[in-house]
């Protein structure tokens, strides 16, 4: 039988485990995000950027919002106003 401070540990190690897998999850989220930004942007995906922290993809998304709130120029080949429905 565990005592209260073994029982104490194991479950500290479990939530320490449980943050880890919401931190990884969360990175991957917002490297997905970031990824789906830059190709709107610049026409690639970042793979480069896969393995970045979370404080350097929210580094990141944050030098792409000027890009984002700049409409874009005309002659860009294509502008589009509407809902995608009527396209169908």
């Amino acid at each position: 039988m565990l005592n209260n401070t073994a029982t104490l540990e194991i479950e500290i190690e479990a939530k320490d485990a449980r943050r880890a897998i919401e931190a990884e999850e969360m990175r991957y989220d917002l490297y997905g995000f970031y990824s789906d930004l830059f190709k709107s942007c610049e026409g690639i995906r970042p793979r480069w950027a896969y393995d970045w922290s979370i404080a350097e993809l929210q580094a990141a998304i944050d030098d792409l919002d000027p890009q984002l709130e700049t409409p874009p120029t005309s002659g860009d080949g294509w502008s589009y106003t509407g809902s995608p429905l009527e396209a169908l």
